[in-house]
């Protein structure tokens, strides 16, 4: 009967399920992860592989970041 199925496990006994990318890595021992000045590190070192369109997206996030504000004040590129 459907009642006795044993639940899925919602986590992974397996090491390999996420591997942290060598930059975070690197970037974790400056500010700790989920830091301000952690996630304005990681959008600073990947902005210049990202397109036109996610770089607009992250200079609103990083407005956002460094001043408290919303992510849309009326900043479309930074400074």
């Amino acid at each position: 009967m459907f009642w006795n199925k044993k639940k899925l496990s919602l986590h992974t006994s397996s090491t390999d399920f996420y591997k942290k990318p060598e930059d975070v890595k690197r970037l974790e021992r400056e500010a700790p992860i989920g830091s301000v000045q952690f996630s304005i590190a990681l959008l600073k070192a990947r902005y210049p592989n990202m397109d036109i369109i996610t770089q607009i997206r992250a200079d609103k996030t990083l407005y956002a970041l460094k001043t408290g504000g919303f992510y849309g004040d009326g900043q479309n590129r930074m400074g």
